[in-house]
């Protein structure tokens, strides 16, 4: 099999598993329950639920040293059957005894096997027939969203999915350390290397335990993976927020699919990050967030005078007056109708005389009341949904959780008519402190057992320590102006009113955002069309306060919302430049906000076609225009020819050693076998087999004066030997990049030091160039016992097959190992 089919075959599975287990098994078991829901709502709340359970039940499981591959299929289909089960009020022993019943029949004769067989396949026919009707009732009413869907996701596989077919390795030279500790999990030791969200590392291992997938394969391909769900959860945040039915399309396709962006804000998404995965979890807990106002502000409504919820100040100052009735609190109408009527609520009832008051309800009652309306309130689901999003934006990468709390600031500004009321502010401040406080208990618990802080989370932190310390911020040019000083004054010159003093400032605050705009987020031809940007987030505030105006009070809150984030993130991107307090550096500030560009394309088409449509009920002409904005903006960016081509980087290892890998692990037994190569292979097979690295295999030979005194013996029946014969450069260039090996590197000196620092720049070629003819020469002493396993221009791999019970010494004299460098120049490393 061809390593693309192999690749192809490996990327389906995982992406099948992931989303069997985070969207198919949470739709098993709240189905039925969530059936009134819109599909794209009902498929972001499974996601959550199956993500969220999966983090806390490793988390779990690993804290209490039980994990393994039984207990997560336990922890995994036994809750979810017992809970679909009771969801339903399945009736538990009806269902077993006809079962038994059943097979009493069939053991004792009274059922043929046929029969059996056909009674089971009636059953599954029923549920694929009805699963074939419903997608089918789908299709036909919502056939042009069914297919650009089909065709954005089809566009997003061939953008992130084309380098997989390409180059077959790790992207990114921090992902062998995740290896590392995904394996270390497997061992029960969580927090290896000190605490750090494990919310991604959780999931591979996750993949890896309960379906057997090896996770260096998993670690190859779920880079796609996350690339795929980061943009359709993207789409899926704009179809739920918006009115207009195809504006998503048009900022979700400009994002994807234009060359308008940096290619620095999409080189991560090929690599299978901590970070680009916590990305999925940015938009979801905001859309809860909005559903959640809009949703129990309907509530309230619905419950008018009879609830009796109002102002905190109205209630103040009704108590103060002493008046004995208390006026309805002036609840919003439903958008787009007649506000409600003030009613007086009678403290007592009408059949009661007026001077009696009645007795207070029983507390018990009251208790049992708020319970059940707890229970089936619609508005706690969104509560629920935005605590698991916000916990599992903490439990995966802090920096995600940055952007999340830049824009709920922003949503308690934009939603401020709600927010401070008493009946949304306490329900919204304690779902955040659970969500902050599910996320952080794990590392804690660990943090109170003695084990210290991963050094990641010390650099973030240096990173606001640093940006903190500045003291001066240099213009964008670099000529050593101060954007943030007084202009100097002449005597000539007059004096500057406050307002010109601030003018002239804004102006040169707005070159700095210019400038890291054009610098690190987008590429236009024009910088002009930055500076349209840049206005436009003011534009969006604008229109949400005139549609608030105009009664659309949740839909302009919205607005105002995004509006304000987008503003937070500006100040973010150029903070560094602007000298004020960072909370990250201006490149990976850059992926979150050209991220978040997209909004304010969709958002502003909608609210523009919302406000020219809104006298009228019929919404079709809305749809249509904005599925010709869809056309348009294709048509342009293909006619301007700025359609984004995929990645065709490189990886960290070549794709022969990838190949190679796969193939012993597939045919090998199990710790038969030990391979030598650089340590990019270390954490590979590390379940599978034995690993010595080049380095530490070069110098057990080095210098050796008494060949008596050393031996060199590996004790595993197959030793294989990877060498580049072009060697790569990993992640450090230098003067002959790209030289073969050749007798030349392999007269240096070995290079000094340790990890993976002394595998880059001119050492790994030294290297290499050492392995390679200590190869030649142990093939001219054991022509027989090595063979070539894979050879091609760039990579060779050995196989040496040896007797256990009569070992090879590895360790020969191949003529540069034994050269006195005492003379030459010294270690290089």
């Amino acid at each position: 099999m061809s390593m693309n089919v192999l690749t192809l075959l490996e990327t389906v599975s995982v992406f099948g598993a992931y989303l069997f287990v985070s969207v198919g098994l949470p739709a098993f078991v709240f189905g039925r329950k969530l059936k009134e829901h819109r599909i794209l709502e009902r498929f972001l709340v499974y996601f959550m639920i199956g993500n969220f359970y999966i983090m806390n039940l490793v988390y779990l499981l690993q804290l209490l040293r039980i994990s393994y591959p039984a207990t997560l299929a336990l922890g995994t289909f036994v809750p979810a059957v017992l809970t679909r089960l009771r969801l339903n009020r399945t009736p538990v022993r009806q269902m077993v005894e006809d079962r038994l019943a059943d097979l009493k029949k069939l053991t004792r004769g009274f059922m043929g096997r046929r029969t059996a067989i056909f009674r089971i396949g009636q059953a599954a026919g029923r549920k694929l027939k009805a699963a074939g009707r419903y997608i089918g009732r789908i299709l036909l009413s919502h056939p042009i969203d069914c297919l650009l869907l089909a065709a954005f996701l089809g566009f997003i596989i061939w953008l992130q999915g084309t380098n997989l077919l390409i180059a077959y390795g790790y992207k990114a030279s921090d992902i062998p350390v995740h290896n590392y500790w995904i394996n270390q999990l497997c061992e029960n030791h969580i927090f290896v290397a000190g605490i750090y969200p494990y919310g991604f590392h959780c999931v591979i291992y996750y993949l890896h335990s309960l379906f057997g997938f090896p996770t260096f394969e998993i670690l190859r391909v779920f880079g796609f993976v996350e690339s795929v769900m980061v943009h359709l959860m993207l789409l899926v945040f704009l179809k739920l927020c918006c009115k207009s039915r195809f504006a998503p399309y048009v900022g979700a396709f400009l994002y994807a699919g234009s060359n308008y962006y940096k290619s620095g804000v999409y080189l991560r998404f090929y690599a299978a990050l901590p970070q680009e995965f916590g990305m999925i979890f940015i938009l979801p807990p905001i859309y809860f967030g909005f559903a959640y106002f809009a949703t129990h502000k309907r509530e309230l409504e619905a419950a008018g005078t009879a609830v009796g919820r109002g102002w905190l100040w109205k209630k103040l100052r009704v108590a103060g007056v002493g008046q004995t009735t208390v006026p309805a609190s002036p609840l919003e109408s439903p958008e787009g109708e007649e506000p409600l009527e003030e009613e007086a609520l009678p403290l007592s009832n009408p059949e009661t005389p007026q001077e009696e008051e009645p007795a207070p309800p029983e507390k018990p009652k009251r208790w049992r009341e708020r319970i059940r309306l707890l229970r089936w309130r619609e508005s706690y689901l969104y509560l629920a949904g935005f605590a698991m999003s916000f916990s599992m934006s903490l439990t995966v990468h802090f920096y995600g959780t940055i952007i999340v709390g830049l824009f709920c600031l922003a949503m308690a500004i934009g939603y401020a008519f709600l927010f401070f009321r008493k009946q949304y502010f306490w329900s919204v401040v304690s779902t955040v402190l659970l969500g902050v406080f599910i996320a952080i208990l794990p590392m804690l618990l660990s943090f109170l057992g003695g084990t210290k802080l991963s050094g990641s989370i010390g650099w973030g932190l240096s990173v606001i320590r640093e940006s903190q310390a500045q003291t001066e911020v240099q213009a964008p040019s670099g000529g050593g102006e101060t954007v943030t000083e007084e202009p100097v004054l002449t005597p000539q010159e007059p004096q500057k009113t406050m307002i010109e003093r601030i003018w002239e400032r804004w102006e040169k605050v707005r070159e700095v955002i210019l400038w890291a705009l054009q610098n690190w987020v987008v590429k236009l031809p024009e910088s002009r069309y930055a500076t349209w940007i840049i206005d436009s987030f003011a534009v969006l505030v604008g229109l949400g306060f005139l549609l608030f105006l105009l009664r659309q009070r949740c839909y302009g809150a919205m607005l105002v919302s995004v509006g304000i984030y987008l503003m937070f993130m500006t100040i973010m991107q150029t903070a560094e430049t602007l000298g004020i307090l960072a909370l990250m550096d201006s490149s990976r500030a850059s992926i979150y906000f050209a991220y978040s560009l997209p909004l304010l394309i969709s958002f502003g088409i909608d609210a523009v076609l919302s406000l020219v449509f809104l006298p009228f009920r019929n919404k079709g002409l809305v749809h249509l225009l904005s599925l010709a904005l869809v056309i348009l903006t294709v048509w342009h960016v293909w006619k301007t020819d700025q359609i984004r081509s995929p990645w065709k980087g490189g990886a960290l290892e070549s794709n022969e050693a990838i190949t190679c890998m796969e193939n012993i692990i597939a045919t090998e037994d199990d710790f038969t076998w030990t391979v030598i190569s650089a340590n990019d292979e270390l954490q590979m097979g590390l379940e599978y087999g034995y690993h010595y690295e080049v380095s530490t295999f070069l110098r057990d030979m080095e210098g050796v004066e008494d060949w008596s005194e050393i031996q060199l013996r590996i004790p595993t029946p197959v030793v294989f030997i990877f060498i580049e014969k072009i060697p790569l450069a990993y992640m450090e260039e230098y003067e002959g990049t790209g030289q073969p090996v050749s007798e030349e590197g392999a007269a240096r000196p070995l290079p000094g030091g340790e990890g993976i620092g002394i595998y880059q720049g001119e050492r790994r070629w030294v290297l290499m160039s050492r392995m390679y003819y200590w190869a030649q020469e142990f093939q001219r002493l054991y022509p027989n016992e090595m063979e070539v396993y894979l050879e091609t221009d760039n990579f060779v791999c050995y196989r040496i097959e040896q007797n256990i019970f009569r070992l090879y010494d590895f360790a020969i004299d191949y003529d540069y190992n034994t050269r006195d460098y005492t003379q030459g120049e010294g270690d290089d490393g």
